[in-house]
């Protein structure tokens, strides 16, 4: 997959002692030395100016002798066995390659309780509401979109304010670690199309739930429907006037 390559993990204690760790991909050592550590002085590692080419000449000399290891770029599968959320890898390559994740971007993947919590306090709740089961089912279908062959799609609930759309959501976020309104799993359709496609990316093989299409612009909403369900964003430029990598995404929304 084009999503993944070599990297090298660095891990290191911060001047307060805090253990840190960070993916660096093997191609940022064919850039500048400044890039390198940029990254790790993001995370609280004191480097001197005139020291940077050392550090950076000194991490890929390592690269050398460390176990090999593969970076995904995206979260979702990235072999039928290996499936990736930004903090923690499901399934292990045939190579037996580690991977980890080094991607970019907000999520809204997180844990709270238990699996027993959940079956009780909420999936029990939803028998016998036919929308309540779809809003849990699309939460647990979006990574099965592979394996079915399908590309991004979704479904829009519809119907007068205060009716209980945005509990939908709230509930088929769960899923994947919402719940409630101030940590819940749903995003807004007001927002732009460069503002939906990291959002996408950043849910790849997952599901996206989005609420409250009337808050957006009306000329808008066919620009981020269509973009949503292409599966590939906008081409575009870095500053250096080079072609920017271009996001990518298998995603189930769930929108209102």
């Amino acid at each position: 997959s084009s999503d993944v390559c070599s990297s090298d993990l660095v891990e290191f204690n911060d001047e307060q002692g805090r253990p840190k760790r960070t993916v660096i991909p093997a191609t940022a050592f064919h850039g500048t030395s400044r890039e390198v550590c940029a990254q790790l002085s993001d995370l609280g590692l004191y480097i001197d100016r005139e020291e940077q080419d050392k550090v950076a000449n000194y991490l890929q000399a390592q690269m050398l002798h460390a176990p090999s290891a593969d970076l995904s770029t995206v979260p979702g599968w990235i072999t039928p066995a290996v499936y990736v959320l930004p903090d923690q890898v499901f399934g292990a390559q045939d190579s037996g390659r580690g991977v980890y994740y080094g991607g970019m971007g907000e999520h809204h993947y997180r844990t709270n309780g238990t699996l027993g919590d959940w079956q009780d306090k909420i999936a029990r709740l939803c028998v016998g509401n036919s929308r309540l089961i779809t809003a849990v089912s699309a939460g647990f279908a979006g990574p099965l979109m592979a394996d079915a062959g399908e590309n991004s799609g979704g479904f829009h609930f519809w119907g007068e304010s205060t009716g209980g759309k945005t509990t939908l959501l709230i509930v088929g976020g769960s899923v994947c670690g919402g719940g409630d309104l101030r940590t819940g799993f749903t995003s807004s359709w007001r927002t732009t199309t460069n503002g939906l496609e990291p959002l996408l990316a950043s849910h790849n093989d997952g599901t996206v739930f989005i609420d409250e299409i009337g808050q957006a612009d009306a000329k808008a909403v066919r620009e981020l429907i269509y973009s949503a369900a292409n599966n590939t964003g906008k081409q575009r430029m870095t500053r250096e006037l080079r072609a920017a990598p271009t996001l990518r995404w298998r995603a189930l929304l769930l929108s209102t």
